[in-house]
């Protein structure tokens, strides 16, 4: 319910977590640039999922580091999904046929690589 009363200070809670999150990723900050994650958000019974995608220059602000593109994408991009009930079976159903392409793609992606 917070997320419809509330919407600006629930984004702002979870672009907070988002930037720990690309903080905190080991390996450094360099091999996230322009890749997207999936950050999966549950407030009682419903299921949201938010696409992350930093730009290059967004990851080397974060790092304080020296820019090394020309024209590289300055933000984060946020793009959330759902809400899936989770009492609901389609929408559980839903869920897990969204989450389980998602892992082939990325599976798919880091096998390219």
């Amino acid at each position: 319910m917070v997320r419809y009363a509330k919407p600006a200070a629930v984004q702002m809670q979870e672009t907070a977590e988002a930037i720990g999150w690309l903080k905190q990723q080991t390996g450094g900050l360099p091999q996230l640039k322009d890749e997207s994650r999936l950050i999966i958000y549950q407030g009682r019974h419903e299921v949201f999922l938010t696409l992350m995608t930093p730009g290059t220059r967004y990851v080397e602000y974060l790092e304080t580091t020296i820019p090394t593109t020309p024209e590289p994408e300055t933000f984060m991009k946020m793009k959330t999904f759902g809400p899936w009930d989770i009492n609901q079976r389609p929408d559980l159903e839903d869920l897990c046929l969204t989450l389980i392409s998602f892992l082939l793609a990325a599976e798919e992606a880091a096998q390219a690589q």
